[in-house]
């Protein structure tokens, strides 16, 4: 397609991310890397076939059995309920052992729709489940009470314009943890 190389690379990367999930890991012995991603594609409008992009790695994630994909527009509320509905329980392999997990891919085709800066409980909890710390998330909300993520991973791939970046990522939030986060491509 007219989709610069990069952008196929990246959503490759994003692609197989998304099909490894929670399932594959490097040990560090405090930490472990996983191959969760966000991923912001940026270009021109209607020139560089971002979303175009996106969509055909999707497309390839969505035959492989097991993934679930969350919302591309939401509170971090519902963000929340979609990682409880994703949650699953595999075996390891090489081992008996059963583990949890709620893991995620998401796909934008405009970043704007998915992220808004000016929601930092959404802003902070994407800083926060990037890490992938194994074990159980916890927050606590005054209305449902304590709410609990088994091993919450995301893996995010999003388009969006350099005006609308600039516009959506205000100095603040780029001085913020998220940004570090994030591959601009």
């Amino acid at each position: 397609s007219e989709s610069p190389e990069q952008f196929h690379f990246w959503t490759g990367v994003s692609a197989i991310a998304g099909a490894l999930r929670r399932r594959v890991w490097i040990d560090e012995r405090h930490f472990q890397w996983t191959p969760n991603m966000y991923i912001v594609l940026v270009g021109p409008p209607g020139v560089a076939a971002k979303s175009t992009s996106v969509r055909g790695g999707l497309s390839l994630l969505e035959a492989v059995e097991g993934v679930a994909f969350g919302p591309q527009s939401m509170t971090w509320q519902a963000l929340i309920a979609a990682f409880k509905r994703s949650m699953q329980t595999i075996t390891l392999t090489g081992s008996d052992k059963l583990v949890s997990m709620s893991c995620l891919t998401i796909g934008v085709s405009e970043l704007g729709n998915f992220l808004d800066p000016q929601d930092r409980a959404l802003i902070d909890f994407l800083t926060d489940i990037w890490d992938a710390i194994p074990g159980i998330w916890r927050r606590e909300i005054k209305k449902e009470g304590l709410i609990e993520l088994h091993n919450p991973w995301l893996n995010l791939i999003a388009c969006t314009t350099t005006s609308r970046l600039a516009k959506h990522f205000p100095e603040d939030l780029v001085g913020g943890g998220l940004t570090s986060r994030i591959v601009f491509v």
